[in-house]
Parts: structure tokens; C-alpha cells; sequence
């Protein structure tokens, strides 16, 4: 993963290991890819099929109105960690996004457009 400042609640949410493996071999295992639909960064772990969408939730959009657990995240995705200013958390049920968070998502490539629905206005 190419931002640092996520590695200590990677590790606390116990995929440190699988991160840690994979950095080794950046450049072979780990890509980042920039969606035509918006700046979502696209960080795939291919060992694990499973991929990260770093997202900003538009002003309006359904994650900004109700907190997580009232959501309807597709059962193929989870938010995994909030930065808010700098300040980093676990995603938790009764977490309520921001505008101004940018939020971690684990999922499989057939999740991506409902999670990437929640975050638009």
C-alpha cells in the first residue's frame, strides 16, 4: 500500500502479515489504479481477491446521512478504516461519515459499483 499512514491500524485489525508479505513484492502483488469514474484509488491484493477503494464521500450522499450499520453494503465489501483530518479509526456499526473522510472499503471487484453508489450524491 503506498500510504503509510494506514499500516498501524492495518496491523491492529490483524492483515498486517498479509500486507507486510505483499509490500515485499510491491510492484508484482500491489497496483494502484485511478477509476475513470472519480479519483477512487484501487489498491488489489491479488493472493486474497480482494481489493481497497480509498473513497470521499460526496456532500449529500447516503454514507454522510446514516451511520454504517444502517447502511445496505453489499455482503462482498466492509469498511475497514476511516481517516478523518489525519486522525485514523476502525469503521465501526455506529460510525457516520463525513465529506471530509476518506474511507478504506474491502471488496471484491463485484461489489464496487453499489459501495461506489453509497459515496455519491
Amino acid at each position: 500500500m503506498s500510504n503509510t499512514e494506514f499500516l498501524p491500524i492495518i496491523q491492529e485489525l490483524g492483515i498486517g502479515p498479509i500486507i507486510s508479505k505483499n509490500m515485499s513484492t510491491v510492484n508484482t502483488i500491489l497496483r494502484k489504479i485511478r477509476s475513470d469514474i472519480s479519483d477512487t484509488s484501487v489498491f488489489t491484493f491479488e493472493e486474497i481477491d480482494v481489493d481497497v477503494l480509498e473513497l470521499q464521500p460526496d456532500p449529500g450522499s447516503k454514507v454522510t446521512q446514516l451511520e454504517l450499520s444502517e447502511l445496505s453494503f453489499p455482503k462482498e465489501s466492509i469498511v475497514g478504516v476511516i481517516n478523518h483530518h489525519g486522525h485514523i479509526s476502525i469503521a465501526k456499526g455506529d460510525s457516520q461519515l463525513t465529506e471530509e473522510d476518506i474511507a478504506l472499503v474491502f471488496a471484491k471487484q463485484s461489489a464496487f459499483n453499489a459501495v461506489r453508489k453509497l459515496f455519491r450524491a
